[in-house]
């Protein structure tokens, strides 16, 4: 598949970023918002697999001294297990949790409990569940970081925000300054068709597993 983005002037994608339909609308439909200011921007990071999100964790560890705290995050894979006390964790959960506890925002490669203080809007997410990362699911994309010019998103959160107000059907569903990360997070609407067909599979899912007449239904 051709993604349109690709040929953005001023809203530009980096080489190695990962694209899906999804993203690659809304960041074709903002580069005209980023050229009426006259300011390049990069797209540093797409769709993304569990392992690409435990390598910018260890990133980061590395960059704020996390792994001298915990050093199994260096040879840690996406499942691998440890024990903690009584219990067993994620061998990055440690120094993930910390980073966290740093105010470095970043979701886990797949679910996990944050094992320190770490509050978002007001709230100790300490002892919670926390999702993995929508990059997963190809629905959002982050701007600026250490992958453009500037890493300091302050001129993309303006634009974005005024894109927002002014185009309704953008496509965007929240951002979130991403501080310590210099960047700006985007998340993007599903499209309809996706959201039904993920409905119709989460029902042929249920009725499978329901049996009897209720999974007659599932071959319908």
């Amino acid at each position: 598949m051709e993604f349109e983005s690709l040929t953005n002037k001023w809203f530009v994608v980096n080489k190695d970023v990962a694209l899906t339909e999804t993203i690659d609308t809304v960041i074709t439909r903002l580069d005209g918002y980023f050229r009426d200011k006259e300011c390049v921007s990069y797209v540093t990071s797409g769709k993304r697999l569990p392992e690409d999100q435990l390598r910018i964790i260890k990133n980061y560890a590395k960059q704020f001294g996390v792994d001298k705290e915990f050093p199994e995050i260096v040879n840690s894979d996406v499942h691998y297990k440890i024990s903690y006390g009584t219990e067993e964790i994620y061998a990055w959960q440690r120094a993930w949790s910390r980073l966290l506890n740093k105010g470095v925002v970043i979701n886990p490669p797949i679910e996990a409990v944050c094992l320190f203080d770490y509050y978002k809007n007001g709230v100790n997410k300490k002892g919670q569940l926390i999702p993995p990362s929508s990059h997963f699911y190809g629905g959002a994309f982050d701007i600026g970081g250490k992958g453009g010019d500037d890493p300091t998103p302050s001129d993309e959160l303006e634009i974005i925000s005024g894109a927002m107000a002014q185009d309704s059907g953008l496509g965007i569903k929240s951002f979130l300054l991403e501080r310590a990360n210099n960047c700006l997070h985007v998340n993007c609407k599903r499209p309809l068709g996706l959201l039904l067909f993920l409905t119709f599979r989460a029902f042929q899912l249920l009725c499978r597993c329901a049996g009897g007449a209720a999974g007659f239904l599932y071959f319908l």
